[in-house]
């Protein structure tokens, strides 16, 4: 990348000016690929958090010695639960019950949990855009009540199998958190965390991405929790579909080979988040209502903009998601059942979860009917094979000579 400066016209003009001395921004920080200021990895709830950007060469950002293993993965496989949820920047409290969501009570439990957060903040101007550092955390709160939810079962019926937290990083509202098994702990290396902020002007992560990067053995594994720009226009459609591609293109990993250093360079990938995709605008409430009331989701997902976007091969190409069959998870009354009757507030899934990548499959999609936000909770789970670092250094070299031959890449930089 070139070192020479950008014309002052651009770099220098009097809104940018002003803009960052509000948010008290450097000149390069459009490209919000590493935000050392809301970056944070957990050793647990209550433990010293631990930078990205520190460097060890013996000590991973969980916190434990890293430890050779001798398994044997070629046939093994991890489960793994996703979950997403725009909390509406509501507080939490101690009777808030996360055992639905997580269905650590309904299902088997998984070995790795994914838990990915909007709003986790009110999307205030205080919030937006007074620095971080000068304002309480709220992530505190929400990290106990999961590990109270995920721990409480493992004590009781799985013998004492605790579940650790990975990494977790907030940027204003989006909030992303990784949680393990207490034995996989010591085989996971390489985790990194990097951030694109999208909101306003493009400098403000009130909309953005934050993606957590890790290797399980030798499976990588890349997680991007997203909240896309909302607003139900077409140049509203138009700003999502930007704004996947972006991500997907400007986010990158600073760790060295064989780890991967974007998004589509590793094993797996999950996308999550409140993508904010609506139904079409020649949808009218009333058919809505009606599909609804008749669980009609096929019919009323053709009215779908990602569904839509994504077979006309604008965005997320060879992606997948699993089938809906759960009611539009946006937009309720607070503290009930019924959607929101204001005119502009047509019920839409905004809130999903997609994949892509070799030995991942999916065996649950669905949502949960807490009614904590004016947004639903959304969860599924996969089965994982598990590479074996044979495997996965042969595919990371391959990525690293693909990068070299072909500009078109969507991970390559521009």
């Amino acid at each position: 990348m070139s070192s020479s400066k950008a014309p002052k016209s651009n770099q220098n003009s009097w809104p940018n000016r002003i803009f960052k001395r509000l948010l008290n921004l450097s000149a390069s920080a459009k490209e919000n690929t590493k935000s050392t200021e809301e970056q944070a990895v957990h050793r647990d709830c209550v433990g010293r958090r631990k930078s990205c950007s520190d460097k060890d060469d013996t000590i991973d950002f969980l916190g434990k010695k890293r430890e050779n293993s001798n398994w044997d993965l070629s046939t093994a496989s991890t489960r793994m639960f996703v979950g997403t949820w725009n909390v509406s920047g509501r507080a939490t409290h101690d009777g808030l019950n996360l055992k639905d969501w997580l269905c650590t009570t309904t299902t088997t439990p998984a070995d790795i949990y994914v838990l990915g957060f909007q709003e986790i903040v009110a999307l205030n101007a205080g919030n937006i855009l007074v620095n971080k550092e000068k304002k309480p955390d709220s992530t505190g709160s929400w990290l106990s009540l999961i590990h109270n939810a995920l721990n409480e079962e493992a004590s009781s019926s799985r013998g004492g199998s605790l579940y650790q937290l990975a990494g977790s990083k907030r940027m204003v509202g989006i909030f992303l958190c990784v949680w393990l098994r207490a034995e996989f702990i010591p085989h996971v290396s390489g985790l990194e965390v990097s951030s694109i902020a999208r909101g306003i002007m493009g400098y403000v992560g009130n909309k953005g991405s934050i993606s957590m990067s890790m290797t399980l053995m030798g499976t990588s594994f890349c997680f991007v929790c997203v909240h896309l720009a909302a607003g139900n226009k077409e140049r509203d459609e138009m700003k999502r579909n930007d704004d996947v591609t972006e991500i997907l293109k400007k986010t990158k990993f600073d760790g060295e080979f064989p780890t991967p250093t974007r998004i589509l360079d590793h094993d797996t990938v999950v996308f999550l988040g409140d993508l904010n995709y609506r139904l079409t605008n020649s949808t009218h409430r009333e058919t809505v209502e009606s599909l609804v009331s008749d669980e009609n989701w096929e019919t009323l997902l053709e009215k779908d903009q990602l569904r839509i976007n994504h077979k006309a091969g604008r965005i997320f190409t060879g992606w997948e998601e699993g089938k809906i069959s759960f009611p539009p998870t946006y937009k309720y009354q607070l503290d009930s059942h019924c959607y929101s009757s204001k005119s502009r507030c047509i019920p839409a899934w905004c809130d999903r979860i997609l994949w892509t990548g070799d030995g991942i499959s999916q065996s649950a999609y669905n949502r949960s009917e807490s009614t904590f936000s004016d947004h639903r909770p959304v969860n599924a789970v996969f089965n994982v094979k598990l590479r074996n670092k044979t495997e996965a250094t042969i595919k990371a070299q391959s990525c690293r000579f693909e990068k070299h031959d072909n500009n078109n890449k969507i991970f390559q930089e521009t």
